[in-house]
């Protein structure tokens, strides 16, 4: 795994910009692969050691590689998705502790990715969707303040979770909703929660 410590290291030599950011994740996306590694089993790897080093540029750079070139399928959906949850669980215990910009931003990320792969959650066991449920009541908990524009993130974070909880399934997904945002602090997510079950 040398060669991917290497890779994730280099990350420190570039300027991750919008005009370059297409051709990084093409060319990391060969990288990883390279030397009989797996796309999923090097992400793995790479997530690890950055949550170990608690490096959060570098994870969050790796978060949107998943965003971006989302190929996983059957088993490899469920193992990033548990590595998903292993961030959220991570980040929200020293949430405090760290840069919550940056938390808050790969929270954004991370649920983005689950709306548009239902297979992350569809692809868990009945204890793994548990887990990742128990996170999303975590966020639901965080403080913020009702200045929209301070913490836009994370609010973006919790309207992308109401609009996929229906992946748990119908029942799971309705008391999700009534249980954790039809009594949330901030009255829009309230709003958007009432909204969200008249669907139901």
């Amino acid at each position: 795994m040398d060669e991917l410590i290497k890779l994730n290291n280099s990350l420190n030599e570039i300027e991750i910009t919008g005009r370059n950011y297409s051709n990084l994740l093409s060319e990391y996306e060969n990288k990883i692969t390279q030397n009989g590694n797996t796309k999923c089993s090097a992400l793995e790897f790479i997530l690890d050691l950055n949550l170990k080093n608690r490096d959060l540029k570098k994870a969050q750079f790796w978060i949107c590689f998943i965003f971006s070139t989302y190929d996983f399928e059957n088993n490899d959906e469920r193992k990033i998705s548990l590595k998903l949850i292993n961030i959220l669980d991570v980040y929200l215990k020293e949430y405090n502790l760290l840069d919550t910009g940056s938390i808050e931003f790969s929270f954004y990320v991370i649920f983005d990715t689950y709306f548009h792969q239902p297979g992350l959650i569809t692809e868990l066991k009945r204890h793994e969707t548990k887990l990742l449920i128990d996170q999303i009541y975590k966020i639901t908990k965080i403080k913020y303040s009702l200045e929209k524009s301070t913490s836009s993130d994370l609010l973006l974070s919790l309207q992308k979770i109401i609009t996929f909880v229906m992946y748990f399934g119908e029942t799971e997904g309705k008391l999700i909703l009534e249980n954790y945002f039809k009594t949330h602090f901030d009255e829009f997510i309230r709003e958007c929660t009432n909204d969200e079950l008249e669907i139901y």
